[in-house]
């Protein structure tokens, strides 16, 4: 089973600010959907989306981020809030 604990960056989405924080995950903890990792079984140490959320009461375009260890969550969140 996997669990991974959630980050939402709740601002205006802009596509090249969710390539700079994909980057810098790849550059911290390591690369995720690696073609090598899924045929060995590994299960990816974070993934990243952009969809629509309620926020404010209101739809907005946001980045989301999951995370399978909690503490690389609260990395992230820290880093870009």
């Amino acid at each position: 089973m996997r669990i991974y604990t959630k980050v939402i960056v709740p601002r205006h989405y802009n596509r090249t600010e969710h390539s700079t924080m994909r980057n810098w995950c790849k550059e911290n903890f390591g690369v995720s959907n690696s073609k090598k990792d899924k045929d060995l079984g590994y299960q990816n140490p974070w993934y990243a989306r952009s969809d629509w959320y309620l926020i404010n009461r209101q739809y907005e375009r946001a980045s989301c981020f999951c995370f399978r260890n909690p503490a690389h969550a609260t990395l992230f969140a820290l880093r870009w809030s």
